[in-house]
């Protein structure tokens, strides 16, 4: 029970001010620039959750424990409450130009597959099952290369301005 009190009360805290990057007005030429800002901003979020997720472990009895560790099931579902909230954050950032309409896709897609991550995580956490855990955790990876893609697109698109 308290753990699951815990665990809401860090969604609740974290929810209340994740993605409020920007408006979500058409960008003209300089809020070009705010829009590579906070899109730039959100993937490196993004992908510091990648990275967290990664860290349940490998087989069940490591993401069993981690289930059983506050600190790493705070960190996690900072993670995954980020994860959940992607489509939304990446509304946030604004409406991009053409230029970076590529960039948005991918981030897009990358939200896909976070979403899905952070249904299995609030599934493994329902439980607790361990095995949720681990599929979150390889689903969140996988978005890693998206992530990736869109960072490299962003700077293809900064690099011509």
């Amino acid at each position: 029970m308290a753990r699951a009190l815990l665990v809401l009360g860090v969604a609740v805290v974290l929810a209340t001010g994740c993605g409020t990057t920007s408006t979500s007005l058409p960008p003209s030429g300089s809020d070009e620039r705010l829009w590579i800002d906070n899109a730039s901003q959100l993937i490196d979020e993004l992908d510091q959750g990648v990275v967290v997720s990664d860290d349940p472990g490998t087989d069940v009895a490591t993401a069993r424990a981690a289930l059983g560790n506050q600190s790493e099931l705070v960190n996690l579902l900072m993670a995954n409450v980020a994860f959940g909230s992607c489509d939304e954050s990446v509304r946030n950032v604004g409406v991009p130009t053409r230029r970076l309409q590529r960039v948005a896709t991918t981030l897009t897609s990358a939200c896909r597959i976070l979403q899905r991550a952070s249904d299995l995580f609030t599934r493994a956490t329902s439980g607790p099952d361990p095995r949720a855990l681990l599929a979150a955790s390889r689903l969140a990876v996988k978005a890693g290369p998206l992530l990736r893609r869109a960072r490299l697109e962003l700077e293809s698109v900064k690099g011509r301005a």
